[in-house]
């Protein structure tokens, strides 16, 4: 007879998790960098950064609310989704204003 207790299921990675790392993490990151401006930057280029910078904050937090509420349809009280998407949308804001204070001090 064959001892079942050494037998290991393998762990999967779970669908929510993934698009929480992509869509937090990953993505944002990669618009950031594919806008940013390697040399000194012109008016230009702090337009460009600025949009990246407003993109990224934007997909950012959309992810992390959808997140949130796809938590809470599903009927788990996961404070931590919560907490995350607090988390994510404060610091997307702070982002968005920062770049649009940057953008006005750029004109005035």
């Amino acid at each position: 007879m064959a001892d079942t207790r050494s037998i290991e299921v393998p762990r999967r990675v779970a669908p929510v998790s993934l698009i929480g790392l992509f869509g937090i993490l990953i993505l944002p990151m990669t618009i950031v960098l594919l806008t940013n401006s390697w040399d000194a930057p012109s008016p230009p280029d702090f337009v460009r950064m600025a949009f990246g910078t407003v993109a990224a904050s934007t997909l950012a937090m959309a992810t992390a609310f959808s997140i949130m509420i796809a938590n809470n349809l599903r009927g788990s009280s996961n404070f931590f989704a919560g907490g995350v998407a607090f988390v994510v949308i404060g610091s997307g804001i702070t982002s968005i204003v920062a770049a649009a204070d940057r953008l006005v001090g750029l004109i005035g």
